[in-house]
C-alpha cells in the first residue's frame, strides 16, 4: 500500500488546490449569471472552448513527453530545456499568427468588430504554454505544495481581478459621484468593454503564475538540442492529434449547439450559456480526476521499467474509480441544493448534471487504462482512440442536438467516453496485459449509475415529499460509502 499511500498523498495536495481553485472560480459562474446576460456568458464559454483546443497546439503535448524522457538516465535535465525551447518556439510563431489574422477569426467565430477579444486569448495562451513545462518539472520532481501555490495564487490573481473590474469599479462610478475615487474608476472602467474584462483577468492571472515560475527556468543548465527535440517531437505527435481528438470531444457542443439548435444566433447563445453553466457544475468531478493526474502521470512513468508496473496500475485504477464514484454520488445526491449556485434561468438545465457525471467517470478510468501505450511508446494508439471518440460525438451531436436540444450534447459526450474507456481497455489486453478486477469495476460502476439515477428521480418528483427524498438519498448514498470504506479497510488489513 506504499504507492497507493504516497499516491494518495500528492492527489490530496494536488486536489487541495485544484478544489480550493476551482470552487473560488465556480463562484464567478453565479456572479457571471447574475452580471451578464445568457448569450454573453455563452460568448465566455464559446470562447474558452476554442482557447482549450488551441492549447494542445500550443503546448504540443510535450509535458508528456518532457514526463517520458525526463526519467531517462541519458536524458535528464536536458529534457526540460529542450521541451521548453520548442515551446517557446512555438508560442512566438502561433501568437504572431493570430494577432495578424485577429479580424478574419474574431468574423469566422461570429464575433465580428471582436478581433481584441482573439489578440487577448493569444496572449493568455502564451503566457500559460510557456508555464505548462515548468509546471510539469515541478511535478516531476516531486514538489506539489510548490505547484499547489503557484496555481492557486493565479486562481486569487484571477477572481481579484474579475470583482475588482465587475464589481468594485461599478460600485464606485454608482456611489461617488465626484472626486479622486471616481476619477480613478471612470479613468479604468468602460461599461461597453463588459466581458472583456473576464478576459483581461485571466491575462494578468496568466502572466503573475510565470513570473513565478521564472526560478524554475532559471535553475537549469540551459541547452537545446535538436535530435532530442526530434525524437520528443515524434512521441508526442500523436498525443496532439489524440488531445485535439479530446478537446473536440469536450468543447464541440458548445459549437454545435451554437449551429445546430433551431433558434436564432441569441437564443441558441442562451441555450449554451444554460448547458456550459451546467456543465460546470458536472465537472466538480473532475477536480479530482485532474489532481489525481497530476500526481500519477509521472509516478507511472517513473514506476514503468518495474516488473509489477502492470499490478500497481491495476490496482491504482480501481482505487481510483472507487474515489470518483463517491464524488458521483455525492454530487448527483445533493443536486438539488448545488445547483442554487447558479442564477434562477440557468437552473432549467439540471438534468444533464448525472449525464456528464458518469461521463466524467469513465473519462477518469479512460486516462488511466491509458497509460499502457504511454510507456510502451505507442502514443499512436491514443490518436486513433481521440479521434475515433471525436467521430462519436459528432455524430450524436449532429444526431440528438435538434431533436432534444443540450441533452442530446449530453448523451454524446457520455457515450464518447464511454466507447473510449471501452475500446482503450480492449486494445491494451491485447498488447500490454494489465490485471484489472473488471468484474468488481463493472458491479461497481452499476451501482454508482443506479444510485446516481435514483436519487436524480427522487430529487425533482414533486409526488414525493422533500423529508421523505432527503431520507432515501441518504440512505442510497451509505451503502455506496459503506461499499468503499469496506474495499479501503480491506486492502490495509491485506498490506
Amino acid at each position: 500500500m506504499s504507492f497507493i499511500r504516497k499516491l494518495a498523498g500528492e492527489t490530496a495536495i494536488y486536489g487541495l488546490s485544484s478544489i480550493l481553485g476551482r470552487v473560488i472560480n465556480y463562484a464567478l459562474v453565479p456572479f457571471y449569471t447574475r452580471i451578464f446576460p445568457r448569450s454573453e456568458y455563452g460568448i465566455i464559454s464559446d470562447l474558452y472552448a476554442w482557447a482549450a483546443l488551441l492549447m494542445v497546439v500550443y503546448v504540443f503535448r510535450m509535458e508528456t513527453a518532457f514526463f517520458r524522457f525526463y526519467h531517462k538516465k541519458e536524458v535528464g535535465e536536458r529534457a526540460f530545456t529542450t521541451a521548453w525551447g520548442g515551446v517557446a518556439l512555438e508560442v512566438f510563431l502561433l501568437s504572431l499568427l493570430m494577432f495578424g489574422l485577429a479580424p478574419q477569426i474574431a468574423a469566422w467565430l461570429h464575433y465580428p468588430g471582436k478581433a481584441v477579444f482573439v489578440r487577448v486569448f493569444a496572449a493568455i495562451l502564451a503566457l500559460d504554454a510557456l508555464s505548462e513545462i515548468p509546471f510539469a518539472k515541478l511535478r516531476a520532481d516531486g514538489r506539489p505544495v510548490r505547484f499547489a501555490a503557484i496555481r492557486l495564487t493565479n486562481i486569487f490573481v484571477n477572481v481579484g481581478a474579475n470583482l475588482f473590474f465587475l464589481l468594485l469599479l461599478p460600485w464606485v462610478l454608482r456611489h461617488y459621484e465626484a472626486g479622486s475615487l471616481h476619477r480613478m474608476a471612470a479613468a479604468i472602467y468602460r461599461p461597453e468593454w463588459g466581458i472583456l474584462y473576464v478576459f483581461l483577468s485571466n491575462l494578468l492571472a496568466s502572466a503573475v503564475s510565470l513570473l513565478l515560475l521564472l526560478p524554475v527556468l532559471f535553475r537549469v543548465r540551459w541547452s537545446f538540442e535538436p535530435r532530442l527535440w526530434k525524437h520528443m517531437l515524434w512521441y508526442a505527435a500523436p498525443l496532439v492529434l489524440a488531445g485535439l481528438a479530446g478537446i473536440v470531444n469536450e468543447v464541440i457542443d458548445r459549437t454545435l449547439l451554437k449551429t445546430l439548435l433551431p433558434g436564432s444566433l441569441q437564443s441558441n447563445l442562451a441555450q449554451v450559456g444554460i448547458y456550459s453553466a451546467n456543465y460546470k457544475i458536472a465537472t466538480l468531478l473532475s477536480l479530482f480526476t485532474q489532481a489525481y493526474r497530476y500526481a500519477a502521470e509521472p509516478f507511472f512513468f517513473a514506476k514503468a521499467k518495474e516488473k509489477n508496473a502492470p499490478d500497481t496500475y491495476a490496482r491504482s485504477t480501481y482505487y481510483f474509480l472507487l474515489a470518483a464514484g463517491v464524488g458521483v454520488v455525492l454530487i448527483g445526491s445533493w443536486l438539488d441544493v448545488i445547483i442554487r449556485l447558479l442564477g434562477k434561468g440557468y437552473r432549467e438545465g439540471m438534468g444533464i448534471v448525472p449525464i456528464i457525471l458518469l461521463a466524467n467517470l469513465f473519462l477518469g478510468v479512460f486516462y488511466n487504462m491509458a497509460i499502457w501505450y504511454k510507456v510502451r511508446d505507442r502514443t499512436y494508439v491514443g490518436a486513433v482512440i481521440g479521434v475515433t471518440g471525436a467521430l462519436i460525438t459528432l455524430a450524436f451531436n449532429y444526431w440528438l442536438i435538434p431533436r432534444i436540444g443540450y441533452y442530446g450534447s449530453a448523451v454524446a459526450t457520455l457515450a464518447c467516453y464511454f466507447a473510449m474507456m471501452v475500446i482503450v481497455y480492449r486494445w491494451g489486453q491485447r498488447v500490454y496485459p494489465i490485471p484489472y478486477p473488471v468484474g468488481r469495476m463493472a458491479g461497481f460502476i452499476l451501482l454508482v449509475t443506479f444510485v446516481t439515477g435514483a436519487n436524480y428521480f427522487l430529487t425533482v418528483q414533486p409526488a414525493i415529499s422533500r423529508p421523505l427524498s432527503v431520507l432515501i438519498r441518504l440512505i442510497l448514498t451509505t451503502v455506496v460509502l459503506f461499499f468503499v470504506w469496506q474495499v479501503f479497510s480491506l486492502a490495509r488489513k491485506r498490506a
